[in-house]
């Protein structure tokens, strides 16, 4: 007898008539009262029994169902994985009367596949969304690894519906029917079935190595066939359970209460706009030196991190300006907390650089030896009482690590999911369930949430570590799945059904349950525990919609959430849908603006943000027909050069070659304004006149060249973040003061801006002279004397979103090593850093800089940044 796993969403199925040949049929299953015994359903057909605990059925009589409830039950999954060959073979029908309350992205009715990576086998009847779905593998599109076709029934399915689903393979054709109507057919697959080694079997689930999704709804019968059934009898078998099947009293079999949330459609808009918004929010917040500095000085690589992997999440790509910087930030010093170390190997797993992987296992090693030794299983910051926040982060980190291929061990998991649910969630109680009773139901039900410490010591049951201690259980569930132990996979099922009851019985999207704070990380968990486990719903709410509908309301004008950038970053993940295999909605566009101006002779175009790519699209129609004739000696409009205009004055010149016709060549530059705001381009181009000498252009006069030009267009310039950073980019390199354990001393400083700041080697901090201080200078000491070549000094103002914020340094005078001051301007844009090259390579044992000229006089101003070079 093989017992096969059963998730109580969980179930195989098969229509049971008494007109169907037994010896066609390898499984056959009615889930009623009837075939319910001693703790699992018994097969009409075939050997396997499904082991559930505590069923609840809806219906009367053989015309009964079990109900499939809209929370992860408890499952028994007995026995080994299926030996294969008692799976049909060469043909198949897989049968089913289902009624669906949700659309999850993958359902399972009756599931034997694997599904990981390019490795792709086996066979499922299930969903993809609002259709159904009918999976297979087969050897003749095998491509190595095997390779599924998942046909979809082309007609939607109604929630709270009954649907009576078959899904054939005859050797050749792949079909799928619907309420006994054909619904779709592919002839993709040929010969005989494909499986793996060992197959795991599930009803109720779309169950493989390393997922786990349940359905919600009801189901009354599953069958398995080892042959393609024909359409006059599938039919036949629809005619006789068509209407005879137990409906729903409220529109769906489990109580989903109506949202007064948006209809996604209506939402969506709004939420790409919000996400569009929050990115841009968070570019503005970026340092110059790539880093992000909410809590920098405790958790170095912490925040950085995060606003990394929230980037890529929000898609934007890995060569990014943002994205390389902040990486290199990150490159230039290990993480020394938990928290921090989880976010940054999440951050390298979304990048997703295999050049990384070596860097990412020194993050994994790292977080291995944190473990507790006190609490095997969990994780403090390192160091002091251990905790499930970071043992969370361990999780995640370990997680992002498995992007790039990099394993943890078995035992590892094993211990951070047993210390989950046997330490931290110690709570169990039983609650009045929401709605009606139904069926067998008795009205309550036992939950348990998560605490912060262990045995609840100090801090209650909340919903941030409630959604911590199931994503501590759903990512080993899904990393592993069946090669997870039978003890801990238990404790998982366990684990997971009271936790999700907890949250069920607390369900909220507009406050963190229980404490009231941390609404973002708390919402950035329920996507997680959504993705983890697969679930569209909790407690019957669209969790998704609303939590969309609270935040793009929450929103604030500049494009932030709360208080902090962290804040924002949690928001964004969470109307991503980071966590899922596909992100929600498009990736960010961030291409700059364009400009086109066809009014003048020459039809100029620009694209840029503050950093504007130059032109000419075309020339005015007409023109070159004075530059034609057979009786002309030389044919074609000639270029002799371009010349672009910024603001009225010449910024870029460009050659072109008079010896041959202008063919459409574009003759681009690139101009950079100095500041954001309302400026001019315009492009005026030398060719040679109808009379001139292409060979000698211009030697013959000024009547032999003539100018033409375009009109003057009209550009709005603004900071840009990718332009900015990739100026930062170019001045990137070692900071030899570093190396030479630098101290500094000011004439003045404001509070917490002390001459210290300047030389950290971090531009989160700064030293600002006071507003009252006449003559402001700042004096930096090594106390190992470094040669270098050049001095970068980066201003007070080090954000985009901080512009404006001190004074703007415009002259200051250098003096190094106590000689003669050097007089530099800085120009007029305090956000770009300054390169002061010595006359020669140097030993510098001290520096001075003097300001010298600020604007507005008199403000505070000062430096994030002085480095060596």
């Amino acid at each position: 007898m093989f017992p096969i796993p059963f998730s109580a969403a969980c179930l195989l199925v098969g229509a049971a008539t008494a007109d169907t040949p037994a010896d066609d049929l390898v499984a056959h299953w009615v889930f009623t009262e009837e075939y319910y015994e001693d703790g699992a359903f018994r097969p009409l057909e075939g050997d396997w029994p499904l082991a559930l605990t505590d069923p609840t059925f809806v219906g009367e009589g053989d015309r009964q169902a079990l109900l499939l409830p809209d929370r992860n039950p408890q499952l028994m999954l007995a026995g080994e994985a299926l030996d294969p060959a008692l799976l049909p073979t060469r043909t198949c029908t897989i049968e089913a009367w289902i009624s669906m309350d949700t659309a999850p992205e993958w359902g399972g009715i009756f599931s034997s596949i694997e599904d990981n990576g390019s490795a792709e086998t086996g066979l499922l009847l299930g969903s993809r969304r609002k259709n159904f779905a009918f999976a297979v593998a087969s050897t003749g599109a095998d491509d190595g690894d095997g390779t599924l076709t998942y046909l979809t029934a082309s007609v939607p399915f109604q929630p709270g519906r009954w649907y009576h689903v078959v899904g054939t393979y005859d050797g050749k054709t792949q079909r799928i029917f619907v309420n006994g109507e054909a619904s779709g057919e592919s002839f993709v697959q040929s010969g005989p079935l494909l499986y793996s080694e060992r197959h795991t079997v599930a009803v109720g689930a779309y169950k493989d190595t390393n997922e786990d999704y349940r359905l919600s709804g009801a189901l009354h019968e599953v069958a398995l066939y080892d042959k393609a059934l024909r359409l006059p009898e599938i039919q036949r078998r629809y005619r006789k359970l068509k209407g005879k099947l137990p409906s729903p009293t409220n529109g769906t079999f489990n109580e989903l209460p109506e949202s007064s949330a948006p209809p996604l459609s209506e939402l969506q808009p709004v939420i790409q706009t919000a996400i569009e918004q929050g990115v841009e929010r968070l570019l503005l917040e970026q340092y110059r030196d790539g880093s992000w500095g909410y809590a920098l000085g405790r958790f170095r690589n912490g925040a950085t991190s995060l606003a990394v992997y929230t980037l890529l999440k929000c898609g934007l790509p890995r060569d990014h300006p943002a994205i390389v910087r902040g990486l290199q930030f990150l490159r230039a010093r290990l993480p020394t907390k938990v928290y921090s170390a989880g976010v940054q190997l999440m951050a390298l797993g979304a990048e997703g650089n295999p050049e990384n992987t070596e860097w990412a296992q020194e993050i994994v090693d790292l977080l291995l030896e944190w473990e507790s030794e006190v609490q095997l299983g969990s994780w403090g910051y390192p160091g002091g009482t251990a905790d499930l926040s970071n043992s969370q982060f361990a999780a995640l980190g370990f997680w992002g690590a498995s992007e790039l291929g990099l394993d943890v061990p078995k035992d590892v998991w094993e211990r951070m999911l047993t210390k989950a649910v046997k330490d931290h969630q110690p709570f169990v109680k039983e609650v009045e369930w929401d709605g009606e009773a139904k069926g067998k139901r008795t009205g309550k039900r036992r939950v348990a949430g998560f605490t912060y410490f262990k045995d609840g010591v100090t801090w209650p049951e909340t919903g941030t570590m409630t959604t911590a201690g199931l994503c501590v259980i759903g990512i080993p569930r899904m990393l592993l799945g069946r090669k997870l132990g039978v003890r801990a996979g238990r404790l998982a099922e366990e684990g997971t059904m009271l936790g999700m009851g907890w949250l069920e019985h607390h369900y909220s999207m507009d406050t963190n349950p229980v404490l009231g704070d941390n609404l973002y990380y708390y919402l950035y968990g329920m996507e997680r525990v959504g993705a983890f486990f697969n679930t569209e719903y909790i407690g019957g709410h669209p969790w998704y919609r609303e939590g969309a509908d609270v935040l793009v309301r929450k929103q604030k004008d500049n494009g932030h959430w709360g208080e902090t950038e962290s804040d924002t970053a949690f928001a964004l993940l969470f109307l991503r849908r980071a966590s899922a295999p596909r992100q929600s909605g498009p990736s960010v566009d961030r291409r700059a603006d364009a400009y086109a101006d066809a009014s003048g002779t020459v039809h100029l175009h620009a694209t840029g943000s503050t950093r504007m790519t130059m032109w000419i699209q075309d020339f005015q129609e007409g023109l070159e027909e004075d530059f034609e004739g057979s009786d002309r000696l030389w044919r074609g409009l000639r270029v002799i050069e371009v010349q672009y205009l910024a603001d009225g004055e010449l910024v870029a010149t460009v050659a072109g070659d008079p010896s041959r016709p202008w063919s459409g060549e574009r003759y681009a530059a690139r101009y950079a304004f100095p500041l954001p705001g309302e400026h001019t381009l315009a492009a005026r181009v030398r060719i040679v006149s109808p009379i001139g000498d292409p060979e000698h252009p211009g030697e013959g006069g000024a009547s032999e060249v003539e100018v033409v030009e375009s009109a003057v267009m009209q550009v709005t310039t603004k900071s840009s973040p990718e332009d900015w950073m990739a100026a930062n980019l170019e001045q990137v390199g070692e900071d030899l003061l570093q190396g030479g354990q630098p101290s500094a001393t000011a004439s003045t400083s404001l509070a917490e801006s002390g001459p210290g700041y300047a030389v950290d080697g971090v531009h989160s901090t700064r030293w600002v002279c006071v507003a009252e201080d006449p003559e402001p200078w700042i004096h930096v000491k090594l106390r190992r004397p470094v040669r270098a070549s050049a001095v970068l000094l980066s201003q007070a103002n080090s954000k985009l979103s901080m512009r404006g914020q001190y004074a703007a340094v415009r002259r200051i005078a250098l003096s190094i090593n106590g000689g003669k001051p050097v007089e530099v301007d800085l120009g007029p844009d305090d956000l770009r850093q300054v390169r002061i090259d010595l006359a020669r390579r140097t030993r510098i044992r001290e520096l001075r800089v003097s300001i010298l000229e600020r604007a507005p006089a008199g403000g505070p101003a000062g430096f994030s940044g002085i480095e060596l070079r």
